[in-house]
């Protein structure tokens, strides 16, 4: 048997093709896919004609596919794995594209020159850094011990006379006559002889207090009045010194979310940070805590089976959903 001569095996169909057989089979249009997918019909048209490059992205293509599979009655895995092999020269022909455009390349060049220059500058900074830590380290090393040595040399001038003053002292003390006629100091008084005076403000003071404690009629709580209070003053009790009042910060609220199939997810919370953006797959529970209001995107509306925010289920019907996609934020 030559090679002519011999079979040549039977070769698999498009995914597309293979979704619109099943479409055929069961009698559906290509409006009524489109509006049980919540997708434009030229969308489905596309991955019906293998005309993939025409869809967003990979991830949406694949969520779109398995849908209609789910529609139509067929193995979405089956059909994904054959997806997968068609996808592969697409890759590489926007690698090559991509590695051929001269944007790209300069754009490249543009992000290593900066990442360069980044690198280049925290190296300055952090040598300017050290040089200036080191020369204020040194100045102090150099002030320190000088400060000493000027004071003691200060003290010693003080204290040193020279020896030429000390000779021309000794002798002005010798040439000075010794004056014998000099009066006697006077002999010390008795200190009980001597009457001590009392200061006229204490006699004053003295009368005073005599004429109150003499006066008749005059009560205890009068005296106590005129007598001025030495009890400092004291501040009440329970006075609190009143700050600023910081706002309340809204404590953060569960989200809960569960998926039939795969689905990108992103949520982000009140202050800008990204919670989670992860493809979740059939089965998965996604479970976070944010700050509200929670601002959240999906990419396959069809493959998230239920949504509880604060404990409460979320109705998705009321969100507005384009190409199976969906984009809402969630308030208390």
């Amino acid at each position: 048997m030559t090679s002519e001569d011999q079979p040549t095996p039977a070769v698999q169909d498009s995914a597309g093709q293979q979704l619109r057989r099943a479409r055929e089979a069961l009698g559906l249009s290509l409006e009524q896919v489109a509006d049980a997918q919540h997708l434009r019909p030229s969308v489905i048209q596309d991955i019906e004609q293998g005309r993939y490059e025409r869809i967003d992205s990979e991830l949406f293509l694949k969520g779109y596919v398995r849908a209609y599979a789910k529609q139509v009655n067929l193995n979405a895995e089956s059909l994904l794995a054959t997806l997968e092999q068609e996808l592969e020269p697409l890759r590489e022909e926007r690698a090559r594209e991509a590695e051929a455009n001269p944007l790209v390349s300069i754009e490249r060049k543009k992000r290593q020159k900066r990442r360069i220059a980044k690198m280049l500058a925290w190296i300055v900074i952090l040598g300017v850094v050290i040089v200036g830590v080191m020369a204020y380290l040194d100045s102090r090393q150099t002030v320190a011990p000088s400060l000493p040595a000027e004071e003691s040399e200060d003290s010693s001038g003080k204290d040193m006379v020279s020896p030429g003053e000390a000779e021309a002292g000794a002798a002005n003390s010798m040439d000075e006559p010794v004056d014998d006629t000099a009066e006697p100091l006077p002999e010390e008084v008795p200190q009980a002889q001597v009457p001590v005076a009392s200061p006229p403000e204490a006699e004053d003071v003295s009368r005073n207090d005599k004429a109150t404690d003499d006066s008749p009629g005059r009560s205890a709580g009068e005296a106590a009045a005129a007598t001025p209070s030495m009890v400092p003053d004291q501040q009440p009790e329970g006075v609190l010194a009143s700050g600023p009042m910081e706002e309340p910060v809204a404590p953060p609220v569960p989200l809960e979310m569960s998926f039939t199939g795969d689905c990108w997810v992103q949520i982000t919370d009140a202050n800008g940070d990204q919670l989670v953006a992860a493809l979740k797959r059939s089965g998965d529970r996604l479970i976070v805590e944010g700050v509200p209001p929670l601002t959240v995107v999906v990419g396959a509306v069809d493959a998230v089976s239920a949504i509880r925010f604060d404990n409460k289920p979320v109705n998705m019907k009321g969100f507005r959903i384009y190409n199976n996609r969906a984009e809402f934020t969630l308030e208390l």
